[in-house]
């Protein structure tokens, strides 16, 4: 309890401003003073939060979180980053739906604290359990992520890695209360979110098991147990499928956004520097963080190295019972530092599934971070062991390490006319090389002192001093608005930043973000914008959001986008003339375009926060004439597969000069392909579950409407069911109305699997929770029959 309050106020002390409601946790807007903030500036808080928003609401309206029907004509939000399905995190929005970053700090604490009890159950003492918590949550992955999803399977995997521990050792006889633990553990980290990291988390709990077992000899002594963890790690994986299958299967469908290679796309250039020096990382670069490419996306600590040679010594020399996490430790963390080189060309195993929806190696030192920490915890603990001579052999070592890499990084900061970060970069390397000198001293100290106190506090007060200040004012550089017709929206979001703009999150849009998307939307956009009509010459759904941000507008980008259904476009800054033609503004009456007068301006909106310097103004154009509801083909030709629908539409989309055609192609047509006459799109209603749409048309037939096609989807038209049809390889969607007038066409996206996965984790979880309170109540009553005797022993000593 006392380690748990420790974390507490740890964490309260550093965010206080944060939980008061005070400063916000922005990572990825501009980048604060002192060591660089690694915080993605293109993805990260302003494009998840609108989707944990979106969950949230649904979860309140007693809706499931299926789809999200506000993005790429339908993303199947099951199967995003959004963590729809985590019981924490959810309730914690739900109590506190305005403060988002209570459940960040919580996540950090939780992180401390089962990192602490995991390093304490294998034989680690109180301070170097303490160590090994802080090093957990205050450096490494966590603070540069600390607004991201991504920290939830992270902080539930020492909970797991714990359960595992008591169950495979014969020794520990609570087998199932040790089972319960461990079943718990795989529901959470299965339902967590963020489903790209759980295959990094899946090899370090399959190498910790295989240690263990060596361990404790737990095939010799009572091979059941490693049953009954098969039995358990099943049983939660099956609790929480329904925070797996939907990617799963998401993937298998072809909507995984990755390319072959497309690891090689974030290798960062300083990838050890940024690591053992992180002010270089910071304060060298915090004017141009992107000028020598992607850095490591991790705070560092200058004993990174010194830490791994002296646990390789201790464990060898003076503990030998500490090699079976240590030397998988150690290949972990000398793995995941070559990895971000692509030493050897190791970088390939991301081509190979599961890792393969993997979209940057930044992730990978969710896979040697923990393990780094608990090698930290072990040095701390036989700190008072070593010899005078081993410390000085790994102090020379680690210092000569930074000296290497800081005359490498030196030189290429001359190289890149970067002369003014010079003077930084000397001080950095200055302080990396002062902060291991006084780690060697804390443990030289400890000898006498005969507590490994010193060897905490300095680790301690390193990572406080090197943690960065990345707290803003509650209302700066953000505001909770968005815009929709140039009117002011209170209702959904608008995050802006530098150089980057969410776009309304809350109107149906083909902004998209995240490793899994719907595979005949990328293809099309990517169609429309090819790299060379792009900025960035990657293509236009390249692992960015919003969609097109990249793509150069241009009048033919406006003929194509208003050919998908596109009504309206807001824009950071002013349209410049297209075709030397300016740009008309909207009159109030009429949405009809006139003579190639398509394009007209809405309107412009201020953003202004409570700091003046961080206002902003975003500008509505219309695409005049337009149905964003229904699209109007002029004719329907079938086709036999979803993927031959795909492959025509894109080759008509390439012969039409990146325009969809007039042609729609219809997969599997069991009736006529005859188009309903004159249609028209009236109301479009949607919920995360569900979207209706009312419909006009003089004549019975198909009408195509501008949402996606999802396997398993049902569809009806006035409350009959009608079967769902793909259009252009399930880019939309096509149903048949009965006759003129007007229709309401309902489609449902919650699938017979979707259903059934909620089920199973409702009844699982509900077991799981009986379980804990049957065993709550054995403990207690066994406590009672504890204390009665010693009561009676007790009473009898007084009389």
């Amino acid at each position: 309890m006392a380690s748990l309050i420790f974390f507490i106020v740890l964490v309260g002390i550093i965010y206080f401003p944060v939980l008061t409601g005070h400063a916000a946790l922005k990572t990825n807007l501009s980048f604060p003073s002192g060591p660089l903030f690694v915080g993605d500036p293109i993805a990260g808080g302003p494009i998840t939060m609108p989707l944990e928003q979106l969950v949230t609401s649904a979860w309140a309206h007693f809706r499931l979180p299926i789809v999200d029907p506000y993005q790429a004509y339908g993303l199947p939000l099951l199967a995003t980053q959004s963590v729809p399905v985590f019981p924490p995190e959810i309730l914690m929005h739900l109590l506190l739906p305005n403060n988002y970053s209570v459940w960040n700090m919580m996540r950090l604490i939780i992180l401390s604290f089962g990192s602490y009890l995991l390093a304490s159950s294998i034989g680690q003492s109180m301070i170097a359990s303490l160590a090994v918590g802080t090093a957990a949550s205050l450096v490494g992955f966590a603070p540069p992520n600390v607004n991201m999803e991504m920290l939830n399977p992270v902080m539930v995997l020492p909970f797991v890695l714990l359960a595992l521990r008591y169950l495979l050792d014969p020794n520990k006889p609570k087998r199932l209360l040790y089972w319960v633990g461990l079943v718990t553990a795989v529901v959470m980290l299965a339902l967590s979110g963020f489903q790209e990291v759980l295959p990094l988390e899946l090899v370090i709990t399959i190498i910790f098991v295989c240690g263990m077992i060596v361990k404790f000899s737990t095939l010799h002594k009572d091979a059941t147990r490693i049953l009954l963890t098969g039995i358990g790690g099943a049983f939660g994986v099956a609790i929480g499928s329904i925070g797996i299958l939907p990617t799963l299967t998401a993937i298998n469908q072809g909507m995984g956004s990755n390319q072959p290679t497309a690891y090689l796309t974030a290798v960062p250039k300083f990838w050890l520097a940024t690591l053992t020096i992180p002010r270089i990382a910071g304060a060298a670069l915090t004017a141009q963080p992107q000028d020598f490419g992607q850095t490591v996306w991790t705070l560092g600590t200058p004993v990174l190295g010194v830490v791994v040679l002296l646990a390789i010594i201790g464990a060898f020399r003076y503990s030998r019972d500490a090699l079976w996490f240590v030397i998988p430790s150690t290949l972990l963390v000398g793995f995941g530092i070559l990895e971000y080189a692509n030493t050897f060309g190791i970088l390939k195993i991301f081509d190979i599934f599961p890792f393969d929806p993997i979209l940057m190696i930044r992730f990978l030192q969710f896979a040697w971070w923990l393990p780094w920490c608990l090698l930290l915890g072990f040095v701390i603990t036989i700190g008072r062991k070593y010899r005078v001579y081993e410390l000085i052999i790994c102090l020379f070592i680690a210092v000569g390490v930074d000296i290497i890499l800081y005359l490498r990084f030196d030189t290429q900061l001359r190289a890149g006319s970067l002369a003014p970060h010079i003077d930084t970069a000397h001080g950095a390397v200055i302080f990396a090389i002062a902060a291991i000198v006084v780690f060697i001293a804390a443990i030289l100290i400890s000898h006498p002192l005969k507590t490994n106190a010193p060897v905490f506090v300095v680790f301690a007060l390193m990572t406080v001093i090197l943690l960065p200040s990345n707290l803003f004012p509650a209302s700066g550089n953000a505001v909770l608005t968005s815009v929709v017709n140039g009117k002011i929206n209170p209702s959904s979001e608008l995050v802006f930043a530098p150089g980057f703009q969410q776009l309304p999150s809350l109107t149906n849009s083909v902004q998209v973000y995240g490793p899994v998307m719907p595979n005949p939307y990328r293809q099309v956009m990517n169609t429309i914008a090819p790299p060379q009509l792009t900025s960035d010459k990657e293509p236009g759904t390249y692992g960015i959001a919003p969609s097109l941000y990249f793509a150069k507008l241009t009048k033919h980008l406006f003929v194509a986008l208003r050919s998908l259904g596109v009504n309206e476009v807001v824009s950071m800054s002013p349209l410049s003339p297209l075709g030397g033609q300016t740009i008309p503004t909207c009159a109030a009456t009429t949405n009809t375009a006139s003579n190639g007068d398509q394009l007209c301006y809405l309107g412009k909106a201020d953003l202004r926060s409570s700091i003046q310097k961080d206002s902003a103004s975003v500008y509505s154009y219309l695409l005049r004439g337009v149905d964003p509801i229904v699209a109007r083909p002029n004719r329907v030709i079938e086709v036999t597969s979803n993927k031959a629908g795909l492959q025509k539409s894109i080759s008509a989309i390439k012969a039409t000069g990146g325009i969809m055609p007039k042609t729609a192609y219809l997969t599997h047509p069991k009736h006529s392909v005859k188009l309903a006459d004159n249609t028209r799109g009236i109301s479009r209603v949607a919920t995360t579950e569900s979207v209706v749409i009312r419909v006009s048309a003089k004549s019975s037939g198909l009408v195509i409407l501008r949402d996606t096609y999802l396997p398993g989807m049902t569809c009806a038209v006035n409350g009959q069911a009608r079967p769902c049809r793909s259009v252009d390889g399930g880019l939309w969607v096509a149903v048949r109305v009965p006759g003129s007038g007007v229709s309401s066409v309902s489609l449902n996206y919650t699938t017979q699997l979707d259903i059934w996965s909620f089920r199973i984790g409702v009844a699982g979880l509900s077991f799981v929770s009986l379980l804990w309170l049957v065993l709550a109540a054995a403990g207690v009553q066994n406590r009672r029959r504890t204390r009665a005797p010693n009561r009676l022993i007790h009473d009898r000593g007084a009389l």
